[in-house]
């Protein structure tokens, strides 16, 4: 009776069936047993030498073990690649029935067919991939007559190439059509209250492309003088997936749009870090590079812009968020003159009561701090955060090209964890991507770098920073 079931639901249902299945290579699967019968071989090992009380054999059959557990792992990930073929290929019909009812003509290249990526992120990128080539033919690319009028074939080109860069698989999607105009573009925005003219004045013609990417802005030919109907969505899609989306345009010539995605979602490499006693992964798709300012230079390379704190790197004013104040933690500090170590930070700002020479003249050993009045007190004692322990640790992270920095507690080793999707209860928790479990066995949530910039209103922070930027170089 149930293998009449299974064969009657399998006959019903061959595209699911299709869909959840994958093609895996002999060899890889020959690679696997033999993985498998090494890990019990080990595991039999170490049962003897606990058995035994022989820490040598102990030792020997854990380090085994740990080397087989990364092939072990490596291979199994491997079971879930696909190659980019297995969605690109499908895209060449409906470009051309896309070219065919807007009476255009178009010459359609793809290349790097063979570069694979993770089955999940395989088919989470096919919708956002298809709506990019389908503005490319409809809005991007020009009537054949219109096209002659500017000098350039009939056939409008669009081409797709993939191709591994920096451990990740990038998709680029260019046209040689309308491109982008960056003034119509801005207008727009402001029209529809993405943004104020103000604003407006203070970007470049790239940032004002790159609205296209803001949350609302769906539009087609008409008022931006591009393809930009729907791009709100893609880069979302995108960023969900923990990759990010670069476009390049010039008017009247090209348009490229550069998606980035990571080779998978189930395993990751990570940065762990601290907050008081929570833990804390940043993926280091996100991850930039690891700064540590030293209690004596805190006052001299962290700034203010308005209201916001910012770091000179490089010539580049970066904006700072401090984790602890965005996820609503108790900020504390190690004092090593205290047997009893931590203490509650009672700073309003990341640079306040750094080093002893910026103290008040009047006394060297007093110093000023706000009571909860807000009426400045004296304190007389030694400024606890000239130690070691005073220094600032700032993790740069990016989302796409916008960058800032984050400023955490501590930083600890970089791991590669295992993504754990959270609960139904968490959903609405936009700072955090999923979660993950450490080796001591407690649960370490996974940061979503763009969500915590867009909670903090960063982006907004960096826009001002800029002309007090260019205005000192």
């Amino acid at each position: 009776m149930g293998e009449h079931t299974l064969e009657f639901e399998k006959k019903e249902n061959p595209a699911a069936d299709e869909k959840n299945a994958l093609r895996v290579n002999v060899g890889l699967l020959d690679t696997l047993m033999n993985l498998a019968g090494e890990m019990v071989l080990s595991r039999n090992q170490l049962l003897q030498g606990v058995g035994s009380s022989n820490a040598k054999a102990v030792e020997l059959s854990s380090q085994r073990i740990d080397m087989i557990t990364s092939e072990l792992q490596e291979a199994i990930m491997q079971t879930r690649m696909q190659p980019i073929a297995r969605i690109l290929d499908g895209f060449r019909t409906v470009a051309a029935d896309s070219a065919e009812r807007s009476g255009k003509s178009i010459e359609l290249t793809i290349e790097g067919k063979e570069v694979e990526l993770d089955k999940t992120i395989l088919e989470a990128i096919s919708e956002p991939l298809l709506l990019i080539i389908g503005n490319s033919v409809e809005h991007g690319i020009e009537l054949p007559e219109e096209r002659e009028q500017k000098g350039k074939d009939r056939a409008g080109k669009i081409r797709i190439k993939a191709y591994h860069e920096a451990g990740k698989v990038n998709i680029l999607i260019a046209d040689d059509g309308r491109g982008l105009d960056p003034e119509r573009i801005a207008s727009a925005a402001v029209s529809k209250q993405l943004i104020t003219r103000e604003q407006v004045d203070d970007l470049s013609d790239k940032q004002k492309m790159e609205l296209i990417f803001a949350p609302g802005f769906s539009t087609g030919y008409g008022e931006t003088g591009g393809s930009g109907r729907g791009l709100d969505t893609v880069a979302g899609n995108i960023e969900t997936l923990g990759g990010a989306v670069e476009l390049d345009a010039v008017p009247d010539q090209s348009l490229e749009i550069l998606i980035k995605l990571p080779l998978t979602l189930a395993i990751i490499p990570s940065q762990i870090t601290t907050v008081g006693e929570e833990r804390y992964a940043i993926p280091q798709v996100n991850l930039s590079e690891l700064l540590r300012v030293p209690a004596p230079e805190i006052k001299s390379r962290i700034e203010r812009v308005g209201d916001a704190e910012v770091i000179r790197l490089r010539g580049e004013l970066l904006p700072l968020l401090d984790l602890a104040d965005i996820l609503g933690l108790e900020k504390s500090y190690i004092d090593p003159a205290d047997i009893n170590g931590r203490k509650p930070d009672r700073r309003r700002t990341i640079a306040d009561r750094r080093s002893k020479q910026h103290l008040p003249e009047k006394s060297a050993g007093l110093r000023e701090e706000a009571s909860p009045d807000g009426a400045l007190q004296q304190r007389q004692a030694e400024d606890r955060r000239q130690s070691r322990s005073s220094a600032i640790n700032i993790a740069v992270v990016s989302v796409g090209e916008f960058k800032y920095g984050l400023v955490v507690e501590h930083l600890q080793d970089s791991e590669e964890i295992v993504v754990k999707p959270v609960g139904r209860h968490l959903k609405e928790c936009r700072a955090y991507s999923g979660a993950t479990i450490m080796g001591d066995g407690k649960v370490a949530l996974i940061l979503d770098i763009g969500n915590l910039a867009q909670m903090a209103q960063l982006s907004i922070v960096s826009e001002s920073a800029k002309p007090f930027e260019n205005t000192e170089k």
